[in-house]
């Protein structure tokens, strides 16, 4: 079977309907609980799409952190902002390319999110050492992908 791999727009929206109306489980919530944002925290959110988890590390981090989320795709940015704007929250949006080094001083978060984002990077490696590069000493990296076992019947399903 050959499968047609989406980058954001398109794909990334219907799979997050898909997840709402028919999963067992928020992922939202999960990833949310899992990184444990805390309040006046930096939290960097690599691959943030449609803002699915900025908006709420922006909520529990307050007015005193800063919560950045970077993407590839113009169409996920603008879907980002939109969220964003409607939730109140303040959040910064950048576009760039996760392939490339990131756009940020060493040590300047307290974590980093990037949730199915890194199978579509060309070397994950580089990524995961930009990660650390970024981090304070101490920080926290969370990052989920789709289970290769499910992942033919989930691309199936969506």
């Amino acid at each position: 079977m050959a499968t047609k791999v989406e980058y954001g727009g398109f794909g990334l929206q219907t799979r997050l309907q898909t997840n709402k109306l028919y999963g067992e489980r928020d992922v939202t919530s999960w990833i949310v609980e899992t990184l444990n944002p805390k309040r006046n925290e930096r939290i960097l959110d690599v691959g943030c799409g449609s803002g699915e988890q900025v908006v709420p590390y922006a909520k529990m981090v307050g007015s005193g952190g800063e919560v950045i989320g970077i993407d590839i795709s113009d169409d996920l940015l603008k879907a980002a902002k939109q969220y964003v704007k409607s939730s109140g929250v303040k959040v910064r949006l950048i576009k760039h390319d996760a392939n490339e080094r990131l756009p940020f001083k060493d040590g300047y978060f307290d974590a980093v999110s990037c949730c199915f984002t890194i199978y579509h990077i060309s070397r994950p490696r580089d990524l995961v050492l930009e990660f650390r590069r970024v981090l304070k000493p101490g920080g926290r990296v969370f990052v989920t992908v789709p289970d290769p076992a499910n992942n033919e019947e989930l691309v199936w399903l969506h």
